[in-house]
């Protein structure tokens, strides 16, 4: 049976990746990965959000560990600065390290297929996703059932809102923040 593990960001941009993938998997976990995000707090905002909308639609879910001090390494490893604001480096970085964690995860767990909740959003870079993702996928021979979602941005988000979810107002990362406040 093909299944599906579903690296999701947030509890918003869950909702229409989901419904529209389940017309094609049965078994889909969502996968909360994300070291990216900062303060901590924000991260614990959106993991409870995602738990609530996961049991409310019946979808299992993991929660992989949260290693931002990882993420901030493998940023300055690559010699991408963590003071600018967003830069397509920076962001192909965080997928790239987001997606492989799930990869393997998923490869561990059994999965065949692999796809992300990120591209419903229209802030994202949705042809660098889809390459890191295609990518990472060969590697751990899983086949990428992502799309794009992005239409379907605003259905999720007004969804979100009448079941009450936190929506939040930046990607994750410190620099994704300072760059909605400017």
């Amino acid at each position: 049976m093909d299944s599906l593990a579903l690296h999701t960001c947030c509890a918003p941009c869950l909702i229409e990746p989901l419904r529209l993938l389940r017309e094609d998997f049965d078994a889909i976990t969502a996968v909360y990965y994300n070291p990216n995000i900062e303060p901590h707090d924000e991260y614990e905002r959106r993991h409870d959000a995602l738990v609530t909308y996961a049991r409310l639609v019946e979808v299992p879910y993991v929660e992989l560990p949260y290693e931002n001090a990882a993420w901030t390494a493998t940023l300055a490893e690559a010699g991408v600065s963590t003071a600018r604001l967003e830069t397509p480096e920076r962001c192909e970085h965080c997928y790239r390290m987001r997606f492989e964690r799930v990869a393997k995860w998923a490869t561990v767990h059994g999965f065949t297929h692999f796809a992300t909740t990120l591209t419903v959003s229209p802030y994202q870079q949705r042809r660098v996703i889809e390459q890191v993702a295609r990518e990472i996928c060969a590697r751990y021979d899983l086949v990428y059932a992502g799309r794009d979602f992005s239409e379907h941005f605003d259905d999720a988000q007004r969804r979100a809102r009448d079941l009450g979810l936190y929506r939040q107002s930046y990607c994750g990362c410190a620099s994704g923040k300072q760059s909605r406040e400017t």
